[in-house]
């Protein structure tokens, strides 16, 4: 049914009526993708984390 949405019938059996969601795909529409902001009192915090992670994982390998 897939791949013809218009058969309902096969060998004389009835297939089962195909159940969809009540929400047109089409009227959907996301918001625009904004990118990724860290607040500046973060960025040091996350350079010295990811500096040390880093650090860490390249020693154990």
């Amino acid at each position: 049914q897939q791949k013809l949405p218009q058969l309902k019938r096969v060998d004389d059996i009835e297939l089962p009526t195909k159940i969809g969601l009540g929400v047109d795909n089409e009227a959907i529409h996301l918001p625009p993708t904004v990118p990724h902001y860290v607040p500046q009192e973060m960025q040091a915090f996350l350079a010295k984390f990811i500096d040390e992670y880093y650090r860490l994982f390249d020693t154990r390998g």
